[in-house]
């Protein structure tokens, strides 16, 4: 078939082979972020802001030892305020 008044296409495919060709070569030369995180930070990492200086497993041992012995006494009103935190939230 013979389609008149329509130039060259063979230049139209080859400049959309040459840009194709620079799209791939400027995606591989893409750079990626990274990060390392220091022994420090990774140290620091196992306390929280509100935690005391106890980590979070010796607490824990803490815990089932006074639940244990019948000595673990929970503040209901912390409790209490972490339940409308959550709820206030959409935490829960």
């Amino acid at each position: 078939m013979n389609i008149k008044g329509v130039g060259p296409t063979r230049n139209v495919i080859d400049i959309y082979n040459v840009n194709k060709v620079k799209a791939t070569q400027k995606a591989e030369s893409v750079k990626k972020d990274s990060l390392e995180i220091s022994g420090a930070a990774r140290a620091l990492s196992n306390f929280s802001l509100g935690d005391d200086v106890m980590p979070r497993s010796e607490k824990v041992e803490a815990l089932r030892m006074q639940v244990a012995n019948g000595t673990y006494k929970p503040n209901n009103e912390k409790i209490a305020q972490a339940m409308i935190n959550s709820i206030s939230e959409g935490r829960v």
